[in-house]
């Protein structure tokens, strides 16, 4: 097991896009984890592989965070080598290189784990979202449609094919599947705020405020949903709403970002408007 070990580390090594590599420290860390006495079945490399990844999600963007994904990685290739025929090690593992964007790697462990249960839930979102990264809007359709059969209550594919419905202008049918992923998960941030996109591309104004509304409630610092708020009620001539959605925009976001940039001139723009509006009644 210790040389097998090592292989994984070395593959996961030269795998993982430079600089964030394991460190030689990190690798000789993660082979005392990995060949620790008290890790000897597949289940024990299952919750070492988690444990990792629960401490690398504490600083997900970060080398340190990354490296701790490596290991992660490493403890569930092992999980798989053991139980060859569960698909469950298999899915950590590639879910694991999804979240470090390897996509080709991830799609054949998603595949792998088809082939072993290919009913298995997520997988095919996942497949369906790589080759939405991709740009093959048929083939992440396809994936889709193979998730809701064998997983019809999953929210996230609901909310995956709105997004290409956004993507294509179909924004008819995209309120239809964010309609339905809000109706399967009440309080999924993502199923709300697509809708209240959809609504305002249609122009149902009310209804996209009301959506934006309950989006902020569920995530008071969601900057994205005060920048879309302050859209709308430029789109709905209140420019007063405007500037104070924008204003806690500012407050949530990153300050050098361009859209910081536009907000400030929006509030100010608008400010103008607001204060000529005055001196005309």
């Amino acid at each position: 097991m210790k040389v097998f070990v090592l292989l994984l580390l070395a593959g996961c090594a030269s795998q993982q896009r430079e600089p964030v590599s394991p460190s030689l420290a990190a690798r000789r860390e993660c082979f005392k984890l990995l060949t620790a006495p008290s890790i000897q079945s597949a289940d024990d490399f299952l919750r070492l592989g988690r444990a990792q990844r629960a401490l690398a999600e504490k600083a997900p963007e970060s080398p340190e965070g990354l490296r701790g994904l490596r290991c992660t990685l490493a403890a569930f290739e092992a999980a798989s080598s053991l139980t060859p025929t569960d698909p469950v090690p298999p899915f950590e593992a590639a879910q694991t290189y999804f979240d470090l964007r390897e996509f080709r790697s991830a799609s054949r462990a998603f595949h792998r784990v088809l082939e072993i249960e290919p009913l298995y839930p997520a997988a095919n979102l996942r497949l369906a979202q790589i080759a939405r990264s991709g740009g093959d809007v048929p083939e992440a359709t396809a994936y889709l449609k193979e998730e809701k059969r064998v997983n019809p209550e999953a929210a996230e594919a609901w909310v995956e094919q709105g997004n290409i419905d956004m993507s294509t202008r179909n924004f008819l049918s995209a309120e239809t599947q964010f309609t339905r992923a809000h109706q399967l998960a009440p309080r999924n941030r993502d199923a709300l705020f697509g809708r209240a996109l959809a609504r305002h591309l249609l122009g149902s104004f009310v209804a996209a405020e009301q959506d934006l509304g309950a989006v902020l409630a569920l995530d008071p610092n969601f900057a994205d949903g005060y920048w879309q708020l302050g859209l709308l009620h430029e789109k709905m001539n209140e420019p007063k709403k405007a500037i104070s959605d924008y204003r806690a925009f500012l407050v949530r976001t990153n300050p050098a970002s361009p859209l910081a940039a536009n907000a400030g001139d929006k509030i100010r723009q608008l400010s103008r408007v607001n204060s000529a509006s005055k001196s005309t009644h």
